[in-house]
């Protein structure tokens, strides 16, 4: 079961919207659950993280779209957006609060089951990481953590800092050696001191990454791959090329 919200105030796109995921869900033999709110206030006083996917649009009446992205990425930096808009310079501004993608209005089936395609791919990817744990020593005390939750893994002289959503690890080891340990297709090197999951990236500057809050340098020599991995990750693409 997919369960998807549609943040749309226009009765007619909402409907529309929705006959499109239950076409879609028809197709690729999955359920889709759809949750429509009118207005954005009701959907964010609502939001309890409950959604894999919600569709947002920008310009709603009582609030920006972008604004209510902002508010579910304060807590929640899992659930897959797309928004619909008809406004097409707002595809960059998504970037900053992750927004898998965009479709414009009026939106064809062809375009929505494309952006629905990424999003199942997307799912699935984090779906091999959620139950993946790696085991690492900080000090004398062992620790499991779930693959999930790092956001980037730095070495700093003999030292590996291991970064999750909820804390920060010293612990003992190698990049490398993180790196065969963690899933290949879901992390990637940005520089010689950095792993960086793939899952927890927000933006992209021209040589500067951020992830989880932190802004990271990719160096020249490893951008082209970190970009093209960055970019097989965000449409679905485990394979990477």
């Amino acid at each position: 079961m997919i369960k998807t919200a549609i943040v749309e105030d226009d009765d007619k796109t909402a409907a529309d919207l929705a006959e499109m995921l239950g076409k879609f869900g028809e197709e690729q033999g999955v359920a889709i659950r759809v949750t429509r709110y009118a207005k954005g206030a009701d959907f964010i006083a609502h939001y309890r993280q409950q959604f894999d996917i919600v569709l947002m649009d920008i310009e709603l009446p009582d609030s920006s779209g972008m604004e209510l992205a902002a508010q579910m990425r304060r807590g929640d930096p899992y659930t897959i957006i797309i928004f619909v808009t008809n406004l097409a310079q707002y595809a960059v501004k998504g970037y900053e609060v992750d927004a898998l993608d965009f479709a414009v209005k009026p939106v064809t089936y062809p375009m929505l089951a494309m952006k629905m395609q990424r999003a199942l791919g997307r799912l699935q990817m984090r779906a091999g990481q959620a139950d993946k744990e790696i085991t690492v020593k900080d000090g004398e005390r062992v620790l499991r953590i779930r693959q999930a939750d790092l956001t980037y893994v730095e070495v700093q002289g003999h030292r590996v800092i291991a970064h999750t959503t909820g804390a920060t690890y010293r612990v003992r080891g190698t990049l490398g050696g993180f790196e065969k340990e963690l899933d290949a297709a879901g992390f990637q090197r940005c520089n010689n001191c950095y792993l960086v999951n793939l899952a927890h990236v927000s933006s992209v500057e021209g040589h500067t990454v951020t992830v989880g809050g932190d802004r990271l340098q990719i160096s020249q020599p490893r951008r082209k791959a970190f970009i093209r991995a960055l970019n097989a990750y965000l449409c679905g693409d485990a394979g990477g090329e």
